[in-house]
């Protein structure tokens, strides 16, 4: 089979015809445990796209505020004051 072939299949893919936003797919019925797995999957993916955004400003010399970490309520009094 040539390279038209492997084509083909993969547009069939569920993948591949799936949101260009989206992170993952479901076969129906999805069970609790697989649609718990793909949120915390889905969860974590967005915390290291956040990561590699926030490590990209550091190597510009580009942090602010948003990039403290300040979860005491006095640390978000002074961030939301400065």
């Amino acid at each position: 089979m040539g390279c038209g072939g492997a084509t083909r299949a993969a547009r069939h893919h569920p993948a591949a015809t799936s949101d260009p936003g989206a992170v993952d797919f479901f076969v129906k019925p999805a069970s609790p445990e697989r649609i718990a797995i793909s949120i915390r999957n889905a969860l974590k993916l967005s915390d290291l796209r956040g990561e590699v955004k926030r490590l990209t400003r550091k190597t510009e010399g580009r942090m602010g505020f948003e990039d403290m970490i300040a979860g005491a309520p006095l640390m978000r009094q002074v961030v939301r004051l400065g």
